[in-house]
């Protein structure tokens, strides 16, 4: 499963729009969406729960989390710190939801009224708006958290761990690493970096690091002249051989089989 490591600048983003990303992704930061109208499938660390119009999705740091559009929905999306809610900080942190996806029929009355309010103080340039945009967020979380059933993750599993496996992979992917050497980099057992990929990204290290070698060549073989041979080595696999293989099992059909289509 390929997904995006994203970091954010802001401690706070609010933002409509319609349609929700179907790429899975990971970041540091709490991710609530409101759906408006329509339906999409809510994923959140291997969870799945259908979500429909009025309904709210909640994620925490570092769970990969993604969506499939059923209905494409008209949505309210925002993404904070944990920091941005300092009282409510260790529980964000150190707990996830137990039940990602609160019914229309469970979010509370006030709930749309608070979206608004946030909404309007976030585009208010007074100096005192951050302020307001943070107390109506503590607010609409107070009301929020017993809703989502906040627990501890499996013992064991520490998130902030699988974020710098995963940025390491990342800054690392076209040279030839492997699990021996990110335990020696990262000062962490190679057998636990193991079952992290299997438990919360259901996929292996070398078929991880693949996968981003795979979408790294996509995009040279869509927007350079290079050849495949530089494109396999440069996206850091050790043998065009190799690349063409693993190539096909990702997409179906060989490197330049996808460059003709991506060009035609």
């Amino acid at each position: 499963m390929y997904f995006d490591l994203e970091t954010k600048d802001s401690p706070f983003i609010f933002s409509s729009a319609r349609g929700l990303g179907p790429t899975p992704h990971l970041h540091a930061h709490l991710e609530l969406v409101y759906l408006r109208d329509g339906s999409s499938m809510c994923h959140a660390d291997g969870k799945e729960c259908l979500a429909r119009g009025g309904d709210v999705f909640v994620a925490f740091p570092n769970q990969i989390h993604y969506y499939l559009d059923i209905e494409r929905p008209q949505h309210d999306i925002i993404i904070f710190s944990a920091d941005f809610c300092p009282d409510l900080a260790k529980t964000l942190r150190s707990l996830i939801p137990a039940v990602p996806v609160i019914e229309r029929a469970r979010v509370p009355a006030s709930f749309g009224e608070q979206i608004e309010k946030i909404r309007a103080a976030q585009a208010d340039p007074s100096p005192y708006a951050q302020a307001e945009v943070r107390a109506y967020m503590t607010l609409l979380l107070c009301s929020l958290l017993p809703l989502l059933q906040p627990e501890k993750p499996r013992a064991g599993y520490d998130g902030n761990l699988l974020k710098k496996v995963v940025a390491y992979c990342y800054e690392n992917y076209h040279e030839d690493i492997s699990l021996e050497h990110a335990e020696s980099v990262l000062g962490i057992s190679r057998f636990y970096i193991s079952r992290l990929f299997r438990e919360k990204l259901h996929i292996g290290f070398k078929e991880y690091i693949n996968s981003l070698r795979i979408q790294s060549a996509c995009e040279m073989l869509k927007n350079t002249e290079k050849s495949i041979t530089d494109i396999a080595y440069d996206a850091g696999f050790g043998t065009p051989r190799t690349f063409n293989r693993c190539f096909i099992q990702a997409k179906g059909v060989c490197p330049r089989e996808y460059r003709a289509k991506q060009s035609g």
